[in-house]
């Protein structure tokens, strides 16, 4: 076994598998595996870690079935270990780091931002996607939810399979996870606890709302793929009073177009009458019945058919302060303005689309000269600078056209300040400084207050695509004057590469070298930023986890 200096081991952090059986060590990863460890009166299993020192070697037979930690002197004692095809007995080791604790990550060398030490460990779900023998896409799509009950704190992940590059009905559907904190703060999957059965649902964006009024969240999903198949079907996934959910198949009869619908919705009451409404960017409006039930219908009036020409991404607020929300609907590509493919719609007591109002124009479209060369694949409203209202945060990246037809690590974060009376300022150039464009857009993006002082932040998340050494997952504070700092640049980073080298750099369907970190998201567990971390191994299994950073962001 190599002999290499490590860090030392957190006394009482082992833990592991179900049988007690020889450790095995890896001279390639310098990874040993064991069975099963005692630290102290606690007995552990499936345990990963790095070897610091072999401090001896002794012989046969071997001394007990159990590895011993001594946490006085850091030192393991290995009854019987296989490196290669040679069994080595009473083995003695000091521990470099502990690599995963049955299943979960740790890593101790992230720093909160008071720079007091924080243990960090990651609740993995190794092989949470079944291996198809087809990559399941990047990006993942996160959500944030009270499922199940009304001080639940979850998340529910979407994914997309894919076969190489592009999703197809042909293929087997990405299954579809929720998971929520347990009182001890880990995180358990229970989607068939709350569904009945594992659902398989593909494509990404799953729209979170509570549409049966019980304050309670349920979830909207429509079945979509890359390709041109039109979409026939939609799912609402509704609480009922036992904290189960009903799934409500929902046909979609109103697609006249019959073009596969977009991943993204909206949650919007489209016909004010007190029940909330799905709106989906290729224009379907799915009508609620307050129990969550839907009818759908096509936005089916001249303003968006003469107009405009189906959309990408798809927000709602109140824009104007009239207590109405309206529709923000990007990549709409107008017939009267080419170059401005963002816009609010107001709406209508009848759910029609009533008028317009044109956002300024996006970054790449500038950049390349073009009309059409932003895609504009994500949105989000948000009153950024507490003046009471919405302001528009758009999420863009060039289209492949324009980058060699290969979609590449290039983003950009379009930020229009609301200036009332239908007035947005385009801020983007001073909002985010410094930002790198050459890093990967955030489909999920959380725009919350991470640090409790009064004004909304912003946590980006960066899937990769064709591998970069540029994280895309990104904290940005709010300074109160317009502009946003960012903050653990080092720490996401470290979190993002300790994580990838558990499980090795996995394709995702993708380019064999792509380095598929798909998600790091914060989410509040015990008043600090716990990381949901997704990413897919070197055999194409998808793992997705929390690491218990317990970060306090300033």
């Amino acid at each position: 076994m190599k002999i290499l200096p490590r860090l030392i081991l957190i006394a009482g952090f082992l833990t592991g598998v179900n049988a007690w059986a020889t450790d095995t060590y890896d001279s390639t990863s310098n990874q040993l595996t064991i069975p099963t460890v005692q630290v102290g009166s606690t007995t552990y299993t499936n345990v990963v870690i790095s070897v610091g020192n072999v401090l001896s070697i002794g012989n046969s037979p071997a001394n007990g079935y159990a590895d011993i930690y001594n946490s006085t002197n850091g030192q393991l004692m290995i009854p019987s270990v296989l490196v290669g095809s040679t069994t080595y007995n009473n083995v003695i080791i000091t521990i470099g780091s502990v690599l995963s604790v049955g299943g979960s990550f740790s890593n101790q060398s992230i720093l909160s931002e008071n720079t007091s030490a924080v243990t960090t460990s990651v609740q993995d779900y190794p092989q949470i996607y079944p291996q198809y023998g087809y990559g399941v896409g990047s990006p993942s799509f996160i959500e944030f939810g009270n499922f199940g009950s009304k001080n639940a704190n979850c998340f529910v992940d979407a994914e997309i399979l894919r076969g190489g590059s592009i999703s197809s009905s042909t293929l087997p559907d990405a299954p579809l996870y929720v998971l929520c904190q347990q009182p001890n703060g880990s995180f358990k999957e229970v989607s068939q606890q709350f569904f009945g059965r594992q659902l398989y649902i593909n494509g990404g964006y799953p729209l979170v709302a509570d549409f049966n009024n019980d304050g309670i969240d349920d979830i909207f999903k429509i079945e979509t793929w890359d390709n041109s198949e039109s979409s026939n079907t939609a799912y609402s996934m509704v609480s009922n009073i036992n904290g189960t959910y009903s799934v409500i198949n929902i046909p979609i009869t109103s697609n006249q177009y019959s073009f596969n619908l977009n991943d993204q919705n909206t949650a919007i009451d489209l016909n004010h009458d007190g029940c909330l409404d799905a709106v989906n960017a290729m224009g379907i409006s799915f009508i609620g019945d307050c129990k969550g039930g839907f009818s759908n219908q096509q936005l089916n009036n001249d303003l968006w058919q003469t107009t405009y020409n189906l959309g990408t991404g798809i927000c709602s607020g109140d824009f104007n302060g009239s207590g109405i929300q309206q529709l923000l609907i990007t990549d709409g590509h107008t017939n009267i303005s080419p170059n401005q493919p963002n816009s609010i719609f107001e709406v209508g007591d009848n759910g029609h689309l009533i008028a317009n109002h044109l956002l300024p124009v996006p970054y790449w479209n500038v950049f390349y000269n073009a009309s059409n060369a932003t895609h504009n694949f994500s949105c989000r409203v948000a009153d950024i600078n507490n003046d009471g209202k919405q302001d528009v945060l758009i999420f863009t990246r060039p289209w492949a056209e324009f980058t060699s037809n290969i979609w590449t690590d290039q983003s950009y974060i379009q930020v229009y300040l609301n200036l009332g009376n239908w007035n947005f300022l385009d801020i983007s150039a001073t909002a985010f400084p410094n930002y790198n464009t050459n890093t990967s857009g955030s489909y999920s993006s959380r725009i919350i207050d991470f640090n409790n002082d009064g004004y909304l932040d912003v946590a980006l998340m960066g899937s990769t695509w064709q591998g970069i050494s540029n994280n895309g997952n990104q904290i940005w504070i709010n300074n109160k004057d317009n502009t946003f700092r960012p903050v653990f640049t080092n720490e996401l980073t470290s979190l993002y590469s300790n994580y990838q080298q558990q499980f090795g750099t996995g394709n995702g369907g993708y380019t064999s070298n792509a380095k598929n970190i798909n998600s790091m998201l914060p989410i509040q567990v015990n008043g600090k930023w716990n990381y949901i971390m997704q990413m897919a191994d070197l055999n194409g299994n998808y793992h997705i986890g929390v690491a218990n950073t317990q970060y306090t962001f300033k």
